[in-house]
C-alpha cells in the first residue's frame, strides 16, 4: 500500500475558497505534539492519543458499547462508525475503513431515493468515497452489503459538520502542520498529531483514515491496529 495521508487530499486553494464564508481556526491544544513512543501506562483522557486508544490504554468512551461486528449471514465490522448513533465526519470524500467479509458499500442520503454511490464487490481494508462531494445538513446512510444479498447487510448513520466547523478544523490542521514542519517534526508524527486531534474532536473517521496507510511503515501504528480489530469487531 502507499502511504498517502489524508491531509494531502485538502487543497490550499480549497480552504481559501472556503474562507469567503468564513471563520478562522481556534489555538492550538497541548496535545498536539504526537509520537509512536510505548507506554506501559493507562493514560488519562486529558493527554491521551489516538494510538492509545487502539490499543486500549485509553479512557475509552466506548468501553460498553456492543462490538460492532454484524451477526449472521456475512460478517462486516464499520470500525470508525457507532452503533448507536450518527457518527461526525470532516472530509467530504472519507475513506471507510472494514473487516470482513466480500461486500461492497451503497450509500444513501435522506433526500432521496436513489443510492448516491456504490462501490465495486472488495475485500479491502479501506475503501475511498468517490461519488458526488457530500453536503452538510443531510443524514447519510452507509451499508456494507453482501453483494448476492441484498438484505445480508450492516448500515451506519453519518451526517458531514457543518461548513464553519469543516472550515475551523481544516485551519487548524494546517496551523498544526506548520508548527510542526518548522519543528522538524517528520510526516508520521503530523500524521499521528492529525489523528490525535481529530479522535479528540469526536472525528473517528477522519482519525482511522489518517493511520491506517501507517500499516506499513510503523510498526507501532499497525500493532495499535491490529489490537483495535480484535477489540472491536470479535
Amino acid at each position: 500500500m502507499t502511504w498517502k495521508p489524508i491531509w494531502k487530499t485538502v487543497t490550499t486553494s480549497t480552504l481559501m475558497m472556503t474562507t469567503v464564508l468564513g471563520v478562522g481556526g481556534l489555538s492550538l491544544p497541548s496535545w498536539a505534539q504526537s509520537s509512536t513512543e510505548e507506554t506501559d501506562r493507562s493514560s488519562t483522557e486529558a493527554d491521551a492519543t489516538f494510538l492509545d486508544w487502539l490499543r486500549g490504554l485509553a479512557v475509552n468512551p466506548d468501553a460498553n458499547e456492543p462490538p460492532r461486528t454484524k451477526r449472521g449471514g456475512s460478517e462486516f465490522c464499520l470500525v470508525a462508525f457507532d452503533v448507536q448513533t450518527t457518527t461526525p465526519v470532516w472530509n467530504y470524500r472519507p475513506d471507510f475503513v472494514i473487516q470482513g467479509d466480500l461486500r461492497h458499500f451503497v450509500l444513501s442520503s435522506a433526500d432521496s431515493d436513489e443510492p448516491l454511490w456504490t462501490s465495486s464487490p472488495n475485500e479491502s481494508e479501506t475503501v475511498s468515497y468517490t461519488g458526488p462531494p457530500l453536503r452538510s445538513g443531510t443524514l447519510y446512510t452507509l451499508r456494507a452489503e453482501n453483494p448476492q444479498n441484498a438484505n445480508d447487510f450492516e448500515a451506519r448513520s453519518f451526517t458531514l459538520l457543518e461548513l464553519e466547523d469543516r472550515v475551523e478544523v481544516a485551519f487548524d490542521l494546517l496551523e498544526l502542520e506548520n508548527e510542526m514542519q518548522t519543528a522538524g517534526q517528520s510526516e508520521e508524527a503530523i500524521v499521528l498529531a492529525r489523528a490525535d486531534y481529530f479522535w479528540q474532536r469526536g472525528l473517528a473517521v477522519d482519525a482511522w483514515a489518517e493511520v491506517v496507510p501507517l500499516q506499513d511503515t510503523s510498526e507501532v501504528a499497525a500493532a495499535a491496529i491490529a489490537t483495535a480489530y480484535e477489540r472491536i469487531c470479535d
